[in-house]
């Protein structure tokens, strides 16, 4: 069983009705190029976690979450196209977590300290794919939405 994620803001665990999950995390490059090898973001640093879901266990509510004592100074949603993603400051830090969304059978809902995926549907999918960023900033108009691309499971 894993015993969370580290991160500058406290652990990240990961539950069904409560009890810990065994999961996957990957540690992923900190910087992404884009068109002419320029970078699209650089973060501190980059995770993907991965649950592995038995048909049998469908439906199933997954919570990807900060222990509930965490404390931020503010949090946003910062939705996209097919990705559900919240983001939390503290001082100058800003981590994002993100996952899939818009997938039939598959509902995201928003916590105060995290992300729940609820799947409702047996044939839909066999792991759910959460993205975790962080960085520190220094500056917050230009490096804002860094943690946005860096914590979208779909980019690797």
């Amino acid at each position: 069983m894993n015993t969370g994620l580290t991160t500058p803001f406290g652990k990240i665990y990961l539950y069904t009705n409560g009890i810990a999950l065994n999961y996957s995390i990957e540690k992923l490059e900190n910087e992404v190029l884009g068109l002419k090898n320029k970078p699209i973001f650089i973060v501190d640093d980059r995770y993907r976690i991965t649950v592995y879901i038995d048909g049998s266990q469908i439906p199933i509510s997954i919570e990807c979450k900060f222990d509930d004592s965490t404390i931020f100074s503010e949090s946003t949603v910062e939705s996209g196209e097919r990705l559900a993603l919240k983001s939390w400051y503290k001082d100058n830090l800003k981590i994002s977590i993100g996952t899939e969304d818009e997938i039939k059978g598959l509902y995201v809902k928003y916590l105060n300290t995290g992300l729940q995926v609820d799947i409702t549907d047996k044939e839909l999918l066999d792991n759910i794919v959460f993205g975790i960023a962080w960085l520190k900033l220094k500056d917050l108009k230009k490096e804002d939405s860094y943690t946005w691309f860096a914590a979208d499971p779909s980019i690797s």
